[in-house]
């Protein structure tokens, strides 16, 4: 019974130092790459010089390999789709597909002299400008789909505008007030480590119905037609 507590234990701190180091190493180590879907990558080797062979791996499954006075071998699924230079040791990966996301591993007479994690993110879309107006404040939410985010690397939200508000904030989501004037034009960029889109929206599309400020200008232009205009004819009668 004892043995069989102490084996549990056992398991589970081994467990747990395993997590750790895979986290360890994975998180911190191993340099991240990323690469579009239908596009290309290139993974390069640090300080390399000439090599008497050359393995890529993936995951610890061969990619290519090479050696010296010999002819280069690739296997599925990169046939075709790779190009190795066999003086620095860099790989070149084409036509990038979602299952080639995964860690890769360059290794030269028997050493591993570096790895990289690879991404392969899908086509960033534009981000949707939405907007609430709730007493005197607008609240405008920069989203893109959700099914987007819940796999894609981390995404950055910049804003533009003639406010200050707009300087430097990193959130989805930005608040205005209608004293600020319903002219105004609200960028959102949204941005992963390849690509960047923009949107753009007015903040008079969030209130159709409030055009008060708006309104006061207009409304006094013929109020004040109606008195100036007898004033003019009367002096003209005078004349």
């Amino acid at each position: 019974m004892a043995a069989g507590v102490l084996a549990g234990r056992h398991f589970r701190v081994l467990s747990l130092v395993c997590l750790w180091r895979w986290i360890v190493l994975t998180s911190c180590d191993v340099p991240w790459r990323y690469g579009a879907v239908n596009g290309s990558v290139t993974l390069d080797v640090p300080g390399s010089t000439s090599f008497e062979d050359i393995m890529w791996r993936q995951d610890r499954n061969k990619v290519t390999e090479w050696r010296r006075n010999d002819v280069e071998t690739t296997y599925p699924p990169f046939r075709g789709r790779i190009s190795l230079n066999k003086t620095t040791g860099a790989l070149t990966i084409f036509n990038l597909q979602p299952s080639d996301g995964a860690e890769y591993e360059f290794e030269s007479s028997g050493r591993t002299m570096t790895r990289y994690v690879l991404k392969v993110l899908e086509p960033l879309p534009s981000p949707t400008l939405n907007c609430t107006s709730t007493g005197e404040n607008i609240t405008v939410s920069c989203e893109i789909p959700e099914d987007y985010e819940s796999h894609q690397a981390p995404i950055r939200y910049s804003w533009s505008c003639p406010l200050a508000q707009c300087n430097n904030s990193p959130e989805p989501t930005m608040s205005f007030q209608k004293k600020d004037g319903f002219l105004q034009k609200i960028l959102c960029t949204v941005s992963n480590p390849l690509v960047n889109k923009t949107s753009s929206i007015y903040l008079e599309t969030c209130v159709p119905g409030d055009r008060s400020r708006s309104r006061y200008g207009l409304i006094a232009l013929p109020i004040a037609a109606i008195f100036i205009f007898p004033f003019v004819r009367c002096m003209y009668t005078f004349l």
